[in-house]
């Protein structure tokens, strides 16, 4: 309802009578459908339609007090007994607006809760019948005016006759009634029967509203108990029974339950009933009523699900902490509950073109592509200017779509058959597009409308944190990086090969490392660590400590030596933080010398394939006490012998014991080399660089994971490496 605007829906919700409530409804309608008159009816307690108030230049009725039977076949009458619009060219002998010609007419049946109070009827100059964008705002004001005059009849049923004369004279025939009458429509209007049922003979009586509510013509039910009880949905027949026999003792019936209608429609119905009982207190019958309360059920149902779905939506958006995490809540926790088959989103600048694709989920290489060139080429065009007021865009079906981007030379992708395009407002203004996708073509309601503005709105800002921590985690990384080697130095006859890995949980960067460092007399040493935990402090200390050790390897200090004064250094830094390291040097004989401080064992993998953990003495972790001794321990390493030495992001994950880890890592090990039986053989380091891409990519899966170092070290088959 864009043409009406906030302004028109307050006027709507503030008229003080029918008159000038359908005064406001002709107003506030689309103006591409050219209403200029406009028809008010009132259903009445005997299903007739009387004609409360008439607009613009209507020349058939002469005023309040028309009356329509509810069993007609004109616009009015189907649009109130069946409840949904009736879009219609209306025939002279409809008398609906007192046409000689036909003319078409637009009527809306005025709901709450699905309780029908009237119909809205307007003559429209639009003969095709309105189009998706004009049928939404016509629901909207046929919302608003069915709550207003509910609200006006809920006050004039509390005033005086004298204080009533403003409005219909439903209501003051109403007044009228006898207490029958009156009786009679309460349970007509709030969809109550009776029923009476013998107990002796079984014979069930229902009047004509209860048969209705079950789907029955009076003259259809057969009267016997036994098929209330085949029509009560069968999760629902013990309990229904259970109530029954209760009753018997209590003497009081009371029981909620579903029945399935002879179309196979579900409904909900809430049943009470007095048992009365003979001169020997046996009970003989029960007496009581029945109410429809599926609409009552239907609307508590989606609260429920709105509130299971603003709280689902807020914890996964919450506990995002990237932008791609951000969209894997989306999938799992949005998608599903809209029904809906993919989601994209757009983001930029405030005041921006949004044409930066962030992330998709649901979409295939094609729809992507298609996806950035439909940003490309929507970016700042005038198809989106509602978008930048911060207004939802509903596209109900592929026609609607073609007519709302009539020169979008992007076609939809297939599959794809409505959208929801919502705006991503923060207090900057808007800065992003959220496009929802679903498979099937639908109408969007009210309600589903209000959802979607409420997710667009907590995305927004959940998009806004995720993008600066995305930000700040590049920048932290990249930071990391700097403080590691560039370039490994070539070591005489063993090939190395490393990979590094950034954690991708939280926003802060751990402090893993290695390095090459040369030794007296020509040799090297390879080095793995990683400090205690996730912070810039923990890469600051990672790169004082990496450094530190170099400095002490130019001085020409041995192993043991070399990882005591690594110790030294760090317990002198007083951060509280410790760290865990490993120095490994292969000498020409093939015999490896290794230190330890706390780090995880290295994994020697063997030419055939077999697998050995060595598990060789170490000291404790660097930090914790200024004086430890770090012992050296020697093994042989044969020709073609690749050593693996990582940190423990490789082999930890979410519900893992971490020794399943490293016994799950040695079995990767050993089937990948025995897949390659030649594998020592082959050129350069082509072998050692597809084997650390086989090693680290179980942690690249995973959506959140830590920090990972992988160094190998890899002894060549021959001198002539």
């Amino acid at each position: 309802m864009t043409e009406a605007g906030d302004d028109m829906v307050v006027l709507l919700l503030d008229c003080p009578d029918a008159g000038s409530l359908l005064s406001a409804a002709v107003r506030a309608a689309p103006a591409r459908l050219e209403i200029d008159a406009g028809l008010l009816y009132f259903l009445q307690d005997d299903g007739w339609l009387r004609l409360a108030a008439a607009e613009g230049s209507v020349a058939g009725p002469e005023g309040p007090g028309q009356m329509i039977p509810p069993d007609g076949a004109g616009p009015v009458a189907v649009a109130a007994r069946e409840r949904r619009p009736v879009y219609s060219v209306t025939e002279p002998a409809d008398r609906l607006f007192g046409e000689r010609e036909s003319v078409p007419a637009v009527t809306l049946p005025l709901l709450v809760d699905e309780v029908c109070l009237g119909a809205l009827s307007f003559r429209t100059a639009r003969t095709g019948g309105p189009d998706e964008p004009s049928r939404r705002a016509l629901d909207v004001i046929a919302l608003l005016c069915a709550h207003r005059l509910d609200h006006l009849m809920s006050l004039r049923a509390e005033t005086s006759p004298a204080e009533d004369a403003t409005l219909d004279q439903a209501m003051r025939l109403v007044r009228g009634r006898s207490r029958a009458a009156r009786l009679e429509l309460a349970m007509s209007s709030a969809q109550v029967g009776s029923f009476d049922w013998d107990f002796p003979s079984g014979r069930l009586v229902w009047d004509e509203r209860l048969c209705r509510l079950f789907g029955f013509e009076p003259e259809e039910f057969d009267g016997r108990i036994e098929t209330f009880f085949d029509h009560v949905h069968p999760e629902d027949r013990r309990r229904v029974h259970r109530a029954v026999e209760e009753s018997r003792v209590s003497g009081v019936y009371k029981a909620g339950f579903r029945i399935v209608r002879p179309d196979e429609e579900i409904r909900w119905i809430d049943a009470e009933a007095r048992v009365f009982h003979d001169a020997r207190r046996r009970p003989q019958g029960m007496i009581g009523v029945a109410q429809d309360r599926t609409g009552e059920h239907d609307r508590d149902l989606r609260e429920l699900r709105r509130h299971d779905l603003v709280l689902s939506v807020t914890r996964g958006f919450g506990a995002a902490l990237s932008t791609d995490a951000l969209m894997d809540s989306l999938a799992e926790a949005v998608l599903p509950a809209l029904g809906a088959s993919a989601v994209a989103v757009y983001f930029g600048p405030p005041e921006g073109d949004w044409a930066n694709l962030v992330g998709t989920r649901g979409y295939g290489p094609d729809g992507v592509r298609r996806l950035k060139e439909a940003g490309e080429i929507l970016a700042g065009s005038q198809y989106l200017a509602p978008l930048g007021e911060g207004e939802t865009l509903f596209i109900g079906s592929r026609e609607d779509y073609l007519t709302t981007f009539p020169s979008l030379r992007v076609p939809p992708v297939p599959g794809h058959n409505a959208w929801a395009i919502l705006p991503l407002s923060t207090a900057d203004g808007v800065s992003g597009v959220c496009v929802i996708a679903f498979a099937s073509a639908r109408t969007f309601s009210v309600d589903e409308r209000i959802d979607y503005a409420g997710i667009a709105g907590i995305l927004a800002q959940a998009l806004s944190r995720t993008r600066l921590l995305d930000e700040r985690r590049g920048q932290m990384t990249e930071l990391q990086r700097m403080m590691l080697p560039h370039r490994l130095p070539e070591i005489p006859d063993l090939r190395v090969c490393v990979r590094y890995l950034p954690g991708a949980e939280g926003m802060d960067v751990g402090g893993d490392w290695y390095d090459v460092l040369s030794l007296p007399g020509g040799g090297a040493a390879v080095v793995i660590g990683d400090v205690q935990g996730h912070s810039a402090q923990a890469a600051a200390v990672m790169g004082q400590l990496r450094t530190a050790m170099r400095a002490h390897a130019l001085e020409g200090h041995d192993l043991a030596d070399l990882m005591a004064r690594g110790n030294t250094s760090l317990y002198d830094l007083d951060t509280d933080l410790f760290a865990t390291c490993c120095i490994v040097c292969v000498g020409r004989s093939g015999t490896v010398r290794m230190v330890r401080a706390g780090h995880p064992y290295p994994l020697l993998l063997e030419a055939n394939g077999r697998v050995t953990e060595l598990t060789v003495p170490g000291g404790l972790p660097l930090g914790i006490e200024a004086e430890a001794a770090y012992p050296v321990a020697t093994r042989p390493m044969p020709p073609g012998a690749t050593l693996l030495l990582y940190t423990d992001g490789l082999v930890e994950a979410p519900g893992r014991d971490y020794g399943e880890g490293v016994a799950d890592l040695a079995g990767r090990l050993t089937r990948w080399a025995r897949a390659r039986r030649t594998w020592t053989d082959l050129p350069g380091e082509s072998a050692l660089d597809d084997l650390a891409d086989h090693l680290v990519a179980p942690v690249t899966r995973l959506a959140q994971h830590d920090d990972t170092a992988v160094l190998l070290l890899q002894r060549a088959s021959s001198p002539d490496l």
